[in-house]
Formats: structure tokens, C-alpha cells, sequence
């Protein structure tokens, strides 16, 4: 609980405090990946309880089992290529362990970012929990490799770290309260051709979700994004996810910023999975994002070992 008290006292303060822009850096953008939450429009925080976890919600890492893995591969509007992994290992009763990497671009610019995550779960007697969960990212790019030597081409590179934490909490069987904070401590030192060496930081993003799970046979997540900035409104997305026979899932799902001069997407998707013999599943999940930019058809393959 002394966790879950202190995330909350410090989400609370940035978001009395905030008042600044966002101020995006150039790097780093969170394309989102997962082809499970994806299919649900990102709508994750909540039911959040897999290897995927390590970058929607660390607390829903410790739904893991035992050991999971997961690949995921896209090309953001279809030219820049993104490849993501990342696996998750249970050790004692209570924690996971959970690493990643994302690699992104080309000589033009070229990102890599190493996560490493942890979390905690408390369980009581009548099956209610309390999850909590933190991730570190180590993050490096560089740009211009590109251009030919003595073209004048700005070149240079950046590195730096950022720190999530996220709690997710089941007052009840079927439901779960959950809180996530991306990039609550973060920094890039950047070191270019023409302007030298300066810092600037990654906003912030709070989410809260609410989810319920195996009512009817459905899952739910409702994800609030509370913006910290002046100039971003906040977000919702709301996603369901359905078991079909016994190797099936279909998914969809929407999301939406509070002003209507906002982006918005829908999504579908589904998944496929098989139980190999000595605990070896395999799980194929893909989804479909209609989005007010670009459609982009993600795909992603994860395996479990109990």
C-alpha cells in the first residue's frame, strides 16, 4: 500500500503543478507496440498482464506466469522501420523481471532504446491484489550518418534514461483499478554539429484505467489519459477483448481526445494461440488501426514457457 500512496501523492503534484508545453523532443516517439493492446486501441492500463506490460502498465507484469517472450515488428507510415522484443521471467512468489529492446530508423536517424522492468505483486486470501511495477529506459540515437562527409548535414546524437511506475489494484473479483506514469523521471543530453551540447526532457504522460475482467465471457479496459500540459487535451480509449472456441480472440476498440479538434482511432484485431506439449504455447496476435494520419496493420508473436 505504501507503494500505491506514494504514485499517487506524485502524480497528483505534477498534475496540480503542470503548466508548461509539452515541448516533444525530436526522438523517442511511443508508436505503441502489441498487437493485443493495440487491438484495443491502447485501452491496456487496466487488464494489463503480460510480457506487453513492460511498456503499457510495469504493474501488470507480474500476471506473468512463468517466462514469456515477445516480438513485434511495423513500419510507421510505412517508411520507417520499428522492431521491438522483450521477455519477462518470474522468480520466487511475488516478482518479475522483465527486459526489452526497441530499435527504430535508419543512418537518417537511428534510435535504440533497453528497458529493464520490475514488479511486485501482493495477494490476499480472497483473491483481491495489489500490483506494482516500475520500468528504466536506457535510450540512444544518433542522426546524419546519411549525408556525404563535408556536405555541411547537421549531425550528432543523443542519449538518456527515463523511469516509469504503474499500480494496478482488484478491490473485487472481476475488476481492477490501475494508474500508470510514463517518463515520471527523464532526461536527453543531446550533442549536435551546430549548436553543441544541450538537455530537454520527455512529457510526461498520466493514464488511469478502470478494467473487468471474464464478465460474460468479455474483458474491458477504460483508459483516462489526464494531460499535464497546457497544450495536449485529454484522452480516452476503450477497448474490449472476447475469447472465441478455444484458440480464438477478436478484439476492438477506440480511442478519442476530449476536444473535438483531436486525433481519434479505431481498432480491430484478434489473436491465435496453441499449447505445445511440456508448457509451450504460442500466441499470434494481429490488429488493424484506423487512425486520422495513417492505417497501420500491426503483428506481433509471443510464446509462454510454464
Amino acid at each position: 500500500m505504501m507503494f500505491a500512496a506514494i504514485f499517487l501523492l506524485f502524480a497528483g503534484e505534477q498534475t496540480v503543478s503542470a503548466q508548461d508545453l509539452a515541448n516533444y523532443p525530436a526522438a523517442f516517439v511511443d508508436i505503441g507496440f502489441g498487437a493485443r493492446p493495440l487491438g484495443m486501441a491502447g485501452a491496456y492500463t487496466a487488464i494489463a498482464n503480460d510480457v506487453q506490460s513492460v511498456l503499457w502498465n510495469p504493474a501488470g507484469l507480474a500476471g506473468v506466469p512463468f517466462v514469456q517472450g515477445t516480438f513485434s515488428t511495423t513500419r510507421q507510415f510505412g517508411l520507417i522501420p520499428y522492431q521491438m522484443a522483450a521477455a519477462a521471467f518470474r522468480f520466487g512468489v511475488n516478482w518479475v523481471h522483465s527486459e526489452g529492446i526497441i530499435l527504430s530508423g535508419d543512418d537518417a536517424m537511428r534510435e535504440f532504446t533497453f528497458l529493464m522492468g520490475a514488479a511486485y505483486e501482493k495477494r490476499w486470501p480472497n483473491g483481491n491484489y495489489l500490483r506494482g511495477g516500475t520500468v528504466v529506459s536506457y535510450r540512444n540515437a544518433s542522426f546524419g550518418k546519411n549525408a556525404p562527409r563535408g556536405s555541411g548535414a547537421v549531425t550528432g546524437s543523443v542519449s538518456g534514461f527515463a523511469v516509469d511506475f504503474g499500480i494496478q489494484y482488484s478491490p473485487a473479483e472481476h475488476y481492477i483499478l490501475a494508474a500508470v506514469l510514463k517518463n515520471a523521471v527523464n532526461y536527453l543530453q543531446w550533442n549536435t554539429s551546430t549548436i553543441g551540447k544541450y538537455s530537454e526532457g520527455t512529457p510526461m504522460q498520466l493514464v488511469f484505467g478502470l478494467g473487468a475482467v471474464n464478465i460474460l465471457n468479455f474483458n474491458f479496459d477504460l483508459d483516462i489519459e489526464k494531460t499535464l500540459y497546457k497544450d495536449i487535451p485529454d484522452k480516452f480509449a476503450f477497448g474490449v477483448e472476447r475469447p472465441l472456441f478455444k484458440y480464438f480472440y477478436l478484439r476492438g476498440g477506440f480511442s478519442r481526445g476530449l476536444v473535438p479538434s483531436d486525433l481519434s482511432s479505431t481498432a480491430f484485431g484478434g489473436g491465435l494461440h496453441h499449447a505445445f506439449p511440456r508448457g509451450f504455447r504460442l500466441t499470434l496476435d494481429f490488429a488493424y488501426i484506423l487512425q486520422d494520419l495513417n492505417n497501420n496493420f500491426r503483428l506481433s508473436v509471443t510464446f509462454d514457457l510454464k
